[in-house]
């Protein structure tokens, strides 16, 4: 039966026939025309995880987490989520030394991404921190891969690879020892671009987990709140006999009843939420990891304030040497009016070994933006020209619009990726909207 599916940003949507897979049933489907693609949650935000007119395969039913405590390791199924393992690790004292900005996205669909989180400037993406993972391949064979070794070419084709190359049935992850489940918070107002800038990269040498908010509302063309984060010690804490240091977040998710089909996000709606966000008061010094790490995450449903049409999240990397190329971003889109309530800055480190793999050191910017506004397509095509001049790219989970032309000059080991694609998949077995769009599949 067919089901009509999206990702987050609920823009575009397709027809597609699911199929699931559960450790019972590991059978590879029969080649279709129109292939199949391996789909968690569906949390990213484009067409990476749809298939118009063909199969999905649903991994959600893989779920099993198995702890090493004195290893400091996680075996988990790909369908378990983030929020889920870093629950299971807390009670053990661990943590994963990765997660990204919501815990409602699934282990297989977090590699297939490369997930990079608030702390890559310290520690990496996902891959960083993998030590194996099994791949089921359209052969209907089980391959075990490691980043070093025999298995590293299809390993790094995978990380990173939007579920092209395969299932990913299970991964061993390494994990980070904490004394509580608590990390002590500091935040600081910016009133420009260039001091948010500069209060970043002094956090990126102070804390483990960095991100900065950004205004674009209004006038303001920049100002915001740095916000930096470690992992708190339990002697740190006051009165820490008075709660459980290691107790997970309850799963408490509230959906918002919003019964229209027009956005509420608008240049005033923006300019009201983002005056008082700048002026609250600055958080707390303790913060549950769990909540500091996915602070949208108690509403289930936040993408229906967009309304019908759904929005699109922009996100790019450039080199921390063409900074200045932000504020030019921040001016055109300000001069055609796109405004975004959600705009996160954060740093990146070392560049990821992922042949698609989306960070490179320098600055990540992910913009919110409402389908809503007639000029935000030709804004889009300017903004992807200036990325890619300043030597940056486009994050694949987030795109839903990317041409192949920009996608061949912004990976540079594309080439490769499509060899090994083919290799491991000749008969074109594993396919998504976005693969066919760009060219992937």
């Amino acid at each position: 039966m067919y089901k009509r599916v999206s990702g987050w940003g609920n823009t575009p949507s397709s027809y597609t026939e699911f199929v699931s897979l559960s450790p019972d049933n590991s059978r590879v489907p029969s080649v279709t025309r129109r292939g199949f693609v391996p789909r968690g949650l569906g949390q990213s935000y484009g067409d990476s995880a749809n298939n118009s007119g063909g199969g999905a395969i649903n991994t959600q039913l893989l779920k099993f987490i198995s702890v090493d405590r004195d290893k400091a390791l996680a075996t988990v199924g790909s369908g378990v989520t983030i929020n889920e393992l870093e629950s299971e690790c807390l009670v053990h004292g661990l943590f994963p030394i990765v997660v990204p900005g919501t815990g409602r996205v699934t282990i297989g669909g977090a590699i297939a991404s490369d997930i990079h989180g608030k702390s890559h400037h310290k520690v990496g993406s996902i891959s960083n921190h993998l030590i194996e993972f099994k791949l089921l391949t359209s052969d209907g064979k089980i391959e075990v891969l490691k980043p070093i070794g025999e298995s590293s070419k299809l390993f790094w084709a995978t990380v990173g690879g939007m579920g092209l190359t395969g299932i990913i049935v299970e991964a061993t992850i390494s994990l980070l020892k904490v004394e509580t489940a608590f990390v002590k918070v500091k935040e600081q107002r910016v009133k420009n671009l260039s001091d948010l800038l500069k209060t970043l990269l002094e956090f990126n040498s102070i804390y483990s987990y960095t991100v900065a908010w950004v205004d674009l509302s209004g006038k303001f063309m920049g100002r915001g709140i740095v916000s930096g984060a470690n992992h708190a010690e339990l002697d740190l804490m006051k009165n820490p006999e008075s709660i459980s240091a290691l107790k997970p977040l309850p799963l408490r998710e509230y959906k918002i009843h919003y019964p229209f089909s027009f956005s509420i996000i608008n240049r005033t709606t923006i300019r009201i939420f983002n005056s008082m966000w700048y002026h609250k008061p600055l958080g707390r010094v303790f913060q549950h990891v769990q909540k500091y790490m996915h602070p949208l995450d108690s509403i289930s449903n936040w993408n229906r304030i967009y309304g019908k049409k759904g929005f699109i999240q922009y996100q790019f990397v450039i080199p921390l040497e063409k900074a200045d190329i932000l504020d030019a971003v921040l001016s055109k889109l300000r001069s055609a009016r796109c405004n975004s309530f959600l705009t996160v800055l954060k740093s990146f480190g070392d560049d990821s070994e992922a042949l698609l793999g989306f960070p490179t050191r320098g600055l990540t910017l992910a913009i919110d933006l409402p389908l809503n506004n007639r000029n935000l397509s030709n804004v889009l095509r300017d903004l992807d020209q200036l990325i890619l001049n300043a030597g940056g790219r486009i994050y694949l989970t987030k795109d839903s619009r990317m041409s192949k032309t920009h996608l061949f000059a912004m990976y540079p080991h594309l080439e490769e990726w499509k060899k090994i694609k083919q290799e491991i998949d000749p008969e074109n077995l594993w396919q998504s909207d976005q693969g066919r769009r760009l060219g992937l599949c």
